[in-house]
């Protein structure tokens, strides 16, 4: 509710990330924390917090040097193409 209700861009943004991370951490609900960050990004696309938090949970699964390789290029890629 918060999520949307809140007055400004930085506080709906804020609202959406510390919800995900309740999901994330507290509640072990992975689906719903990645919906909190998909709305934290679409809230403020320059954020820098939900960006930060799927790259880090995509290093997690991947674990080997290659697939680091291939998602970093992909970040690039994406960046280029606007």
């Amino acid at each position: 509710m918060e999520i949307r209700s809140a007055a400004t861009v930085d506080a709906r943004v804020h609202a959406a990330y510390l919800s995900a991370e309740v999901h994330r951490l507290a509640l072990h609900d992975d689906a719903s924390a990645k919906k909190k960050l998909d709305l934290a990004v679409r809230a403020h696309q320059d954020d820098p917090r939900a960006h930060i938090a799927k790259l880090a949970d995509l290093l997690s699964i991947h674990k080997n040097l290659v697939s680091i390789v291939d998602i970093v290029g992909h970040l690039d890629l994406q960046s280029t193409l606007g």
